[in-house]
């Protein structure tokens, strides 16, 4: 299905990356970033964008309806978003920006785009189930706290880390991030 055009799209149509379009609409599910007339209620009040001016998401809405697959997966302002919904609670068309985010993530992980730093930290999550992994430092820290050194996680149950591992080997996670980039 062709995206809808208005007048604001006309200066815009070239890359238009109709395979993309089926992708992304695919991952979005429900939300339809046709229907957003980029009144940029969303990029107003988004924290990221507060810290990261480059990131708007009315802009990459835009470049969702426009199949610019470049724009989108091929740049790293989509990993700016932190997620907190904002855009989608405010938006009066109710397109989700955020969900449009998460969908050209997904995408571009399947391509192999994933940034080294979520890479590296994914591959943290495979070695010890953790997203930050344990060190001598956190440990010593704990016990000064009174608490045990190893937290009553896969770091205090090997069989819990096993399990992470068997869903990492079922999920096809690690495959995604590509082998041998596992932290």
């Amino acid at each position: 299905m062709k995206p809808k055009r208005g007048l604001l799209d006309l200066f815009s149509m070239q890359g238009e990356d109709p395979e993309f379009l089926r992708d992304l609409r695919g991952e979005v599910g429900e939300q339809e970033p046709d229907l957003c007339f980029q009144c940029m209620k969303c990029t107003s009040g988004c924290d990221a964008f507060k810290f990261q001016p480059g990131y708007k998401p009315h802009q990459l809405v835009g470049f969702a309806r426009l199949g610019l697959k470049e724009r989108m997966v091929g740049s790293e302002v989509i990993w700016n978003c932190t997620t907190c919904s904002y855009c989608k609670e405010v938006c009066p068309q109710r397109v989700a920006p955020v969900d449009v985010v998460k969908a050209a993530r997904r995408l571009a992980v399947r391509e192999g785009r994933a940034m080294e730093d979520h890479r590296k930290i994914a591959g943290y999550l495979i070695k010890t189930g953790h997203l930050v992994p344990i060190n001598d430092a956190v440990r010593e820290l704990r016990r000064k706290l009174g608490l045990p050194g190893d937290p009553p996680t896969t770091h205090s149950f090997p069989r819990a880390l096993e399990e992470v591992g068997e869903l990492v080997k079922r999920s096809g996670f690690k495959k995604l991030l590509g082998e041998g980039k596992d932290g």
